[in-house]
């Protein structure tokens, strides 16, 4: 398939193979966008530029049509890509541009309100939604009519668009450092974001994750097309940097791959350099499994199990029709399992004890004849 390459020069002119970029002035910084094919031929190359400023490209990714999205910022008045030109009112902040497969901009679009924003990671859902991710330093980040504000320090922040380059809808995190650093989606259109934060805990549309070594802190989370959070967790025990995910192809799967020092603990799975530490710095990649507040993949439908009093408080009875039960765990909205217990009533009734697990939402996963049964449920108040 053919490869897409975005960065950003500083020189007079830039070539790629027999094709020249040139910069409208000497000193001025600006993007590039190009296109090889599979053999590493140069197809095209496009650059951006605005006379006496700065545009740099930091992220691409194309979609099933063959167009290509690319983000990155830039810091001028106004910034002309196409027919659209983009400004914003600090005179700076974050492109997203949308281009055919032949090199023509089709839309862009521009965000933000400070010079301190980046956009780190791109992705394009199936529908042709585009989602840009980074991080902000700025009292507020605006897309559109959607306004981010930022909680006394550096945060992450996710947006998406949709296949027109209209605005859909923008998150951010509720802390004192965070940042997205990469993106996918699956095919059911929903993203992932995979980045860290540096501070105690990070919140994200209400669910807070906690940093296990109280400072740097792997996270990964999943929305639906419509911005809602499904599940997020924190990754690792700290000091782990994620850079990249990816769902696998069945779906059930996510991989997350980045950097750590000397050990890393990602669950219950150990891993070590020895001699490692300091100023070294290894690789990891660790597979999740997409089940924390999923439903997609049940192969029954719920009504083939069924959970009250639903808010549950002291007891929650669960009635499988299929019989009896091989398994059964809690697992609550940051992704962690909860051991439980089961008690056999009779006739696929069971009754579980949960008087100690604290109010919130939760889902019970089981397995019984065969099939895998995730629903959710609420604990209430006592």
């Amino acid at each position: 398939g053919n490869i897409y390459e975005t960065g950003f020069y500083t020189s007079p002119t830039e070539v790629f193979d027999s094709i020249i970029l040139t910069t409208p002035m000497f000193g001025t910084v600006n993007s590039y966008l190009v296109k090889y094919d599979s053999a590493g031929h140069v197809l095209w190359a496009k650059a951006a530029s605005d006379s006496g400023y700065l545009v740099e490209g930091y992220c691409v990714a194309t979609d099933s049509k063959g167009d290509v999205f690319v983000g990155g910022i830039f810091n001028s008045p106004t910034l002309v890509l196409g027919a659209d030109t983009l400004s914003t009112a600090a005179g700076s902040g974050i492109y997203l541009a949308k281009y055919d497969s032949a090199g023509h901009v089709l839309w862009a679009r521009a965000a933000g309100d400070s010079a301190v924003v980046q956009p780190n990671a791109l992705a394009v859902n199936k529908y042709g939604s585009a989602f840009i991710a980074g991080y902000f330093n700025a009292a507020t980040l605006t897309f559109d009519t959607t306004v981010l504000h930022t909680y006394g320090g550096l945060n992450m922040f996710l947006a998406a668009y949709d296949s027109t380059g209209h605005p859909r809808w923008a998150k951010c995190g509720n802390d004192s450092y965070s940042m997205v650093t990469g993106l996918a989606t699956d095919t059911s259109g929903c993203v992932y974001a995979t980045g860290y934060f540096d501070c105690t805990t990070m919140t994200l549309d209400g669910v807070t994750m906690p940093s296990a070594s109280g400072g740097m802190q792997a996270y990964m989370a999943k929305m639906d097309t419509a911005g809602h959070l499904q599940w997020c967790i924190a990754a690792g025990n700290g000091l782990a940097q994620p850079y990249g995910i990816a769902v696998g192809i069945h779906e059930g799967d996510v991989y997350i791959t980045g950097i750590f020092e000397a050990a890393e603990v990602f669950d219950t799975t150990i891993i070590y350099i020895p001699g490692a530490g300091g100023t070294y710095v290894n690789v990891f990649l660790a597979n999740y499994s997409d089940l924390p507040l999923q439903t997609s993949n049940i192969v029954k439908s719920h009504s083939e199990i069924s959970l009250y009093p639903n808010p549950a408080h002291a007891m929650l009875n669960v009635v499988c029709m299929d019989g009896a039960l091989s398994q059964a765990a809690i697992v609550d909205v940051l992704g962690r399992t909860i051991a439980c217990q089961a008690v056999a009533v009779g006739g696929g009734h069971y009754a579980i004890d949960v008087d100690l697990l604290a109010p919130g939402n939760y889902c019970l996963r089981a397995v019984g004849g065969g099939t895998t049964f995730i629903k959710q449920f609420t604990i209430a108040k006592k």
